[in-house]
């Protein structure tokens, strides 16, 4: 087993990940603890099946919502998605909770915590997890 974690300090190495052709094997979003776990089989990727934990995710969106469609659903990648899209979120959120009350509304969740993760599918989907760390665990 080998554990290989990423946040924002070293957000820039996601690029690098290899795990084009896996396949979904399963996807565990766990809303109390605020993590997503995926697990991936293929022998492209690192060892013969991986486990990638998403923790203190913020927003989570999946474009299609094929996910679990028809086809075989393999990844063709895994990226970093745009920094500017964490501030747009952030903002909005500010912007919602401060229309619900009268004081103004100090939010202490800064952009640089967090990194927006971005998987694509054979099917189209893109799913976008912005979180506060993701763990890959390589299982052999």
């Amino acid at each position: 087993m080998k554990v290989q974690s990423y946040s924002y300090k070293n957000r820039k190495e996601i690029d690098d990940i290899y795990i084009h052709d896996s396949y979904f094997n399963n996807i565990n979003i766990d809303l109390n603890s605020k993590k997503i776990y995926i697990t991936l089989e293929g022998e492209y990727i690192e060892g013969k099946s991986c486990i990638i934990i998403f923790e203190n995710i913020i927003h989570f969106e999946c474009n299609r919502l094929d996910l679990w469609g028809g086809e075989e659903n393999r990844i063709l990648g895994i990226y970093l998605g745009n920094d500017d899209d964490i501030d747009k979120y952030i903002n909005y959120k500010v912007e919602k909770e401060q229309e619900k009350v009268s004081h103004k509304i100090k939010f202490e969740k800064s952009k640089s915590k967090f990194i927006n993760i971005c998987i694509q599918t054979n099917t189209g989907d893109i799913t976008n997890i912005m979180c506060e760390k993701m763990i890959f665990i390589y299982q052999y």
